[in-house]
């Protein structure tokens, strides 16, 4: 009842079992619960935020939040200015953070949060996707 991450190589398969050229199979190389994955395969994460909508209180919010959830997976603030569609990343050297459901949960209900992702930024895919929305149209 459990569920798993199973890593892989997909190979041909070897001679003695008589198989021709074009056979293939499946070689499991890796085998662990889900519930280990996410911290293990994690270094870092990166935060979308607006930054017209950054303010005191809402910093004062968001370090309550990583005091709550902390953690060794380095913090990295995206700062999007929507008139521009230009963005900044700053890393932040005093917090780091646990990657949590509950702590995914808490910055959503933030004004001013865009999203985020693990390990790579994204910010340039989502102002491609989001170009054409009201919000990120030129004066």
């Amino acid at each position: 009842g459990n569920f798993l991450f199973v890593k892989g190589k997909i190979q041909q398969r070897p001679k003695y079992y008589k198989s021709d050229e074009f056979q293939k199979e499946f070689r499991i190389t890796q085998i662990e619960l889900l519930d280990n994955i996410r911290d293990k395969l994690t270094k870092n994460i990166y935060l979308k935020w607006d930054y017209e909508l950054l303010n005191k209180v809402q910093i004062n919010e968001i370090l309550k939040i990583f005091q709550n959830n902390k953690g060794k997976k380095s913090v990295i603030f995206e700062l999007l200015d929507r008139k521009s569609n230009a963005f900044v990343t700053l890393n932040s050297r005093a917090y780091q953070t646990n990657i949590s459901n509950e702590f995914l949960e808490n910055l959503k209900k933030l004004d001013g949060y865009l999203g985020f992702s693990i390990n790579k930024s994204t910010m340039e895919n989502f102002i491609k996707e989001n170009n054409d929305l009201e919000v990120f149209s030129q004066p």
